[in-house]
């Protein structure tokens, strides 16, 4: 939060959650809650980042304008978390599936 927000996130809890199959994240800025979602916790850390970053954002900019995107966009390796994720939603994480024949 201080490193990439300046401190402007304020959050009351982080949460894996198991129902979220369309989103990666989500927000109610109203009560600072995040989930994060449980298909998350194999992937590398700076796409888990930015996907909280993200997130952190939405406690106090709820849409997608200019100004969100001024702070969300100070992730880092923003664009390397964005290809990973969108192969993953294409084609699943590495080691969900069964191992490939040899």
């Amino acid at each position: 939060n201080d490193k990439y927000l300046a401190g402007q996130a304020e959050w009351t809890s982080i949460t894996w959650v198991e129902n979220m199959t369309t989103r990666w994240g989500s927000c109610t800025p109203s009560t600072g809650r995040i989930r994060i979602s449980h298909r998350l916790k194999q992937v590398p850390d700076y796409v888990l980042n930015s996907v909280i970053i993200h997130e952190l954002v939405h406690t106090w900019i709820p849409n997608h304008g200019a100004d969100f995107w001024h702070w969300a966009s100070r992730a880092p390796q923003l664009e390397r978390a964005r290809g990973y994720l969108e192969a993953y939603q294409r084609w699943g994480c590495p080691g969900d599936g069964p191992e490939p024949q040899r």
